[in-house]
């Protein structure tokens, strides 16, 4: 279109209104080549009244073309690029030349990419303005910016880039500015980008560490800067800059720069770039052995958790230079780490917590390649094992055994080619070494079983060196004698059981013996037969010998029948053995645990195993609880075959057989069920064993809730002369697990609630509180299926009847403790009704505060209770007055109430309750209260009131 006088009132419009031209008569003028728009414009552009909006107009007339041949473009460009410079007309310059850059469909041509270099780069101190222009200038830079354009450019135009963009604060501009630096790094000449590398490392490094906190709705965060900041300085044409860096930022007093600067140092190793070479490995490996000694070994560095982390990260650099080196057969692993190979050496005359750092150092490094394990793992065990000085017998032990463990990780890890990396190592170490190395473990192995090294550390390094090369020789059979192995694995048994071992030295062992022990393997279950079983053993501790056989338990199903079988219900027993020390509960409790961690069971195990826990009938009421989990181990075919055979079984299995069943009901069920009722009613009466008594209650609460006897006639059983409390208590609980469905609940609630009142009435109080601390071992799996609640029968007893209120509250207490009322709550209504009838009747208030706390801590919501507590002066003096007890535990008691009554206090009051200044006077009262207890003879006291004036301060 050529220029007509339609074009030219537009314009004239738009400039004399100082606004846009409507989308219609932009569109016109965009019908105009760009030069005679320019030429159109003319006046006005160079109007210094005018020029600002004719600039908007002329950036908006030219958007939305197809195409701009780049002597247009170039033209428009330049003239906008000099009004940016000056300061009048930079902003607005600027925002018409992003728009234009913007809105271009074709990448930036080397042409354009000049001019904007001439005309604006150069010409602009950029950081010298304000946010938004700046923002507009990354935004021309980024359009620049691509891999034509970077990599024709002249040295001198990178240094421009730099220059323009170089000294950038805001986060968004700073993320953008990374990301540009990297492409430029990316695509530039290498020969051109030389000569500037310094100063792009020198802007770029400027900003580590990156210490940046997110404004609101900043789309920036501080790991995003961190994360384009690192894969800049981590680019090879940087590296032989910033590797130096890093390594010097390591010794900086900040904790974080030292985090940082190891994470940046393992990100450029992991990036593989061939500049990393065996100059900037040997200085890493050296400056991080430095800084972990330094950490580890002087006692100015705290044991926290940035430490910790710190350690940790240097410990995985050296993983991260061990696996470069592995990839990299140039990179000479010896000479790498030579730093560390120098270090052993010389810390086996020192301390032997700088033993310590250097094996897991070595143990890392040896676990990071095959081939550093192969090369460094040789080298070391050939200068380990020709170490002759017994006197530092244990730190050359320490340092072999991180040896061994790495060896066996990395060929378990790396050995997958039919044990030619095996049998490559065993080449690599050669014949006298591991001559050498058996030498120093049969030795150590007689040692120890001759109880000749009586040091804790000493024997602690010894069998962790012995468990390691256990390990080892597994994984270069048969490399190693099998009675060598052997002869370590015994001298570990014979740590962990014996009474001349110290406990640290005993766990210790007995830790190893289980990481080393293989679940398909049966080495172990040879040893502790062989030494420990067939033999008569001296010296040696039940309770040790307890705590090994359980984690040997847990190795494997294999492991746990020998266990039980063999160790625990062995044929024969040598009269002066271990065994003979073991108490009935001391072997439940342990056969207990052990079925616990086992998943299932199959049928025929079981049968065996529950015929060796109930061999000896007198002894079977032990092993009550590890026939109830054995029977939830299996499966119901089980159960039918053991109903079928009950008579020929103990009593005990009935009662296991009772509470593991769900009801059902079977022709001769009735019968059956009365007469189980009558025999454990019998010897709940006549045993004086609390342990059979305990049996026969779990027996008459799983038959009363499997059975299909109703109510009337559980009445009549109940109302027996001689029908005890123990028997009551067990009933009711057997019918709150009946399924709710069975009978009327309200029948069955009254049911309860009565015979709860009757036994209040007549009963002895031990009998009564003993009985109602009685809790059912099927209660855990019935806590999840709706049931009635003993707790909530016995709150809704008829107190006005019951002749001992204090019977009653401890009662309350006792049900409290048992019961877990997280899950089967009980009303809060209730229980506040009882604590106000308590104070009025004159109930001690040592009951109360006792009922209460256990309310508190069980119950998962309890603030109804608070608020009334601390809204009725009533009741809240009888928490008070506990402060004023001569008994210690009150007055602790008390405070801890009032604590835990502040948190409920704080939420009310912040949601601006309508009772907020009630909870103040509450607040006023305790903490003028409690003050009185601020001077407490006793500290519990002090340090109790000082916690509950603070938690209290926090309400306002």
């Amino acid at each position: 279109m050529r220029p007509d006088v339609n074009a030219h009132f537009i314009i004239d419009e738009a400039v004399r209104l100082g606004e846009l031209p409507s989308e219609e008569n932009l569109s016109r003028l965009r019908k105009m080549t760009p030069l005679d728009l320019c030429k159109e414009m003319k006046s006005y552009l160079c109007n210094e009244d005018t020029s600002g909006v004719a600039m908007q107009v002329l950036a908006q007339a030219t958007m939305q073309r197809n195409h701009l041949h780049d002597e247009e473009l170039c033209a428009i460009v330049n003239f906008l690029c000099e009004k940016a410079t000056k300061p009048k007309f930079t902003a607005t310059a600027l925002s018409s030349l992003r728009s234009i850059v913007d809105d271009l469909s074709q990448e930036c041509s080397m042409v354009l990419f000049s001019t904007l270099i001439n005309s604006l780069i150069k010409e602009m101190p950029l950081q010298n303005l304000r946010l938004s222009v700046r923002r507009d200038g990354f935004a021309i830079i980024c359009f620049m910016i691509n891999k034509n354009t970077i990599e024709s450019c002249k040295a001198g135009y990178l240094r421009a880039l730099l220059e323009f963009m170089d000294g950038e604060a805001d986060p968004v501009l700073v993320n953008d500015f990374f990301q540009l630096c990297k492409r430029i790094l990316m695509y530039a000449n290498q020969e051109e980008l030389q000569s500037v590398v310094q100063s792009y490392f020198d802007s770029l490094s400027a900003y580590f560490p990156v210490v940046f906190t997110p404004p609101q709705k900043c789309p920036i965060t501080k790991r995003d800067l961190q994360r384009g900041l690192l894969a800049c300085l981590s680019d090879q044409v940087l590296v032989d800059n910033s590797i130096p860096f890093f390594i010097n930022k390591l010794s900086s007093p900040s904790m974080v720069v030292r985090h940082e600067s190891i994470e940046a140092l393992e990100t450029i190793i992991e990036t593989g770039s061939a500049h990393v070479g065996t100059k900037h490995l040997l200085d890493m490996v050296l400056h991080t052995r430095n800084e972990i000694i330094r950490v580890c070994f002087y006692p100015q560095y705290d044991d926290n958790s940035s430490t910790k982390s710190f350690i940790s990260l240097c410990f995985g650099l050296l993983k991260s230079v061990s696996k470069k080196c592995g990839k990299d057969t140039a990179l000479p692993a010896l000479e790498v780490f030579s730093p560390i190979s120098e270090g052993v050496i010389s810390s086996i005359n020192s301390e032997p917590t700088l033993c310590s750092v250097y094996g897991t150092m070595l143990y890392h490094i040896l676990t990071g390649s095959f081939s550093c394990s192969m090369v460094c793992g040789a080298h070391l065990l050939t200068v380990l094992c020709a170490e002759e000085d017994k006197d530092h017998l244990s730190s050359v032990c320490l340092l072999l055994s991180a040896v061994c463990s790495g060896l066996a990780d990395a060929l378990r890890a790396f050995a997958h080619n039919n044990n030619t990396e095996a049998d490559g190592l065993r080449n690599r170490i050669g014949q006298p070494i591991l001559e050498r190395l058996l030498d120093l473990v049969r030795y150590c192995g007689h040692q120890i079983i001759a109880n000749s090294i009586t040091d804790e550390f000493s024997t602690s390094c010894i069998v962790e060196f012995l468990a390691s090369f256990f390990r080892l020789s597994k994984e270069l059979t048969p490399c190693f004698g099998k009675g060598d192995a052997e002869l370590g694995l015994h001298a570990l048994l014979h740590t962990s059981v014996s009474l001349a071992s110290s406990h640290v030295a005993s766990s210790k062992a007995i830790s190893l013996i289980c990481n080393i022990a293989s679940p398909d393997a049966d080495d172990v279950i040879k040893v502790i037969r062989e030494k420990l079983i067939n033999n008569t053993t001296l010296g040696v501790s039940a309770d040790r010998m307890l705590s090994l056989l359980e984690r040997v338990a847990c190795i494997s199903m294999q492991h746990a029948l020998f266990v039980i079988n063999e160790c625990f219900f062995g044929p024969t027993i040598p009269v002066h053995s271990w065994q003979t020390e073991l108490t009935e509960v001391q072997r439940s409790s342990a056969v207990l645990h052990i079925l616990d961690n086992i998943n299932s069971i199959d049928d025929n195990t079981a049968i065996d195993l529950l015929k060796k826990l109930t061999t000896n009938e007198g002894r079977s009421w032990y092993y009550f609880k590890c026939i109830f989990s054995l029977f939830s181990r299996t499966s119901e075919a089980f159960h039918e075959t053991v109903r079928k055979n009950l008579d020929q079984l103990p009593l005990v299995v009935a009662a296991v057989l009772a509470c593991s069943s769900t009801p059902t009901p079977c022709s001769d069920s009735y019968e059956k069920t009365k007469c189980l009722l009558h025999q454990f009613d019998e010897l709940v009466r006549s045993s004086q064993s609390l342990m059979v008594k305990m049996v026969s209650m779990n027996g008459i609460s799983g038959v009363v809730s499997t059975s299909t006897l109703k109510y009337d006639e559980l009445s009549k059983f109940l109302s027996a002369p001689l029908a005890g409390v123990a028997v009551h208590i067990a009933t009711l609980w057997g019918i709150c697990f009946r399924p709710s469905s069975s009978e009327n609940s309200d029948s069955t609630t009254a049911t309860i609630t009565s015979s709860l009142g009757n036994l209040l009435l007549v009963a002895n109080e031990n009998e009564v509180l003993d009985a109602l601390s009685f809790l059912p071992i099927q209660f855990t799996a019935e806590m999840s299926r709706k049931r009635q609640n003993l707790l909530s029968c016995y709150v809704s007893i008829n107190v006005d009847s019951v002749v001992s209120l204090r019977v009653y509250w401890k009662g309350i207490s006792c049900l409290l403790k048992v019961e877990s009322i997280k899950t089967q709550p009980v009303s809060e209504a209730h229980f506040i009704e009882r604590l106000h009838q308590g104070c009025r009747v004159g109930v001690a208030t040592e009951l109360l505060r006792q009922a209460l706390c256990a309310f508190i801590k069980n119950q998962s919501s309890a603030t109804l209770v608070i608020k009334e507590l601390l809204l009725n002066p009533t009741l809240l003096e009888f928490v008070l007055e506990g402060l004023r007890s001569e008994r210690l535990v009150d007055r602790c008691e008390a405070l801890g109430l009032l604590s835990s009554f502040s948190a409920l206090a704080v939420n009310i009051v912040n949601e601006q309750h309508s009772e907020s200044n009630l909870f103040r006077k509450a607040r006023d009262i305790i903490l003028n209260v409690t003050q009185i207890s601020l001077s407490d003879k006793k500290r519990k006291v002090r340090r109790a009131a000082a916690h509950c004036q603070h938690v209290w301060y926090n309400l306002n």
